[in-house]
């Protein structure tokens, strides 16, 4: 057998020794149902298939799993929707109604839509070599919008790195609140009427060292806006520029 045949849409088919594996490790595993109260194991023991027992119980017989922990079983319990498929999650159990009223049912959807090439559990097959495969349908999603590319930034020296863990209180150190109220001025210009606030940087310490960067973050009309300033080493004077979608690329000016 082909290992990257995909026959069902999402899950993986078990075989009989994984179906036995898989019962056995859910009846262990058990869901909390503490806040439904002291008589819910006796609801779901008189419950019938389709109903949501909130757990994992004896007649639910798994038959095709997503890799991820949740899987597609049989709900054998009597009752008229005996034998539906149903999905159990990890997370959330066995919340939610049938998917289809028989394994037979959902076999045949499936083949329905390998025929028809539809969609089937939001996915749609292709064929290629006579491998079977399932997919997401982007064709109905509006084209991406380009990405603006980096805009270019001349600056009249080169930037420089520092290490933030190497900068101590005893070194030549920017005052970080003149640098913060230089930003938020900055913001409002560019933002006449808007409520601007915020501008802190991350670092609690910056040499004052030419051409050392930090970002800073701006609150503009409860907008996040994000500004780049620049250290020029001459007191706390600092290059501020609000960052543009694509972001900048460096052009050093002789």
């Amino acid at each position: 057998m082909n290992s990257s045949v995909e026959f069902l849409p999402g899950v993986e088919l078990l075989s009989l020794e994984q179906v036995v594996a898989r019962h056995k490790l859910c009846s262990e595993i058990l869901h909390p149902i503490d806040d439904l109260g002291p008589d819910w194991p006796a609801t779901v023991r008189a419950q019938h298939a389709g109903d949501t027992a909130e757990m994992f119980v004896p007649g639910y017989i798994p038959f095709a799993e997503d890799g991820a922990g949740d899987f597609l079983y049989v709900d054998t319990r009597e009752g008229e929707q005996q034998g539906c498929i149903r999905y159990f999650a990890a997370e959330a159990a066995d919340e939610g109604g049938p998917l289809f009223g028989s394994l037979t049912e959902y076999v045949d959807s499936v083949r329905h839509s390998v025929e028809s090439g539809s969609e089937h559990s939001y996915l749609v097959p292709s064929a290629a070599e006579g491998v079977l495969a399932w997919d997401v349908d982007f064709s109905d999603r509006p084209p991406m919008a380009p990405q603006p590319g980096p805009a270019p930034l001349h600056l009249p020296f080169p930037l420089s790195d520092f290490q933030p863990s190497k900068v101590t209180e005893y070194d030549d150190l920017v005052d970080l609140e003149v640098v913060r109220a230089v930003v938020l001025d900055t913001a409002r210009s560019l933002h006449p009427g808007a409520q601007v606030q915020g501008g802190e940087v991350v670092f609690r310490r910056v040499p004052r060292q030419r051409g050392v960067t930090m970002n800073s973050v701006v609150q503009v009309d409860g907008e996040p806006k994000f500004f780049l300033t620049i250290v020029t080493g001459v007191g706390n004077e600092v290059l501020v520029h609000e960052l543009p979608p694509g972001g900048f690329t460096f052009v050093v000016d002789n």
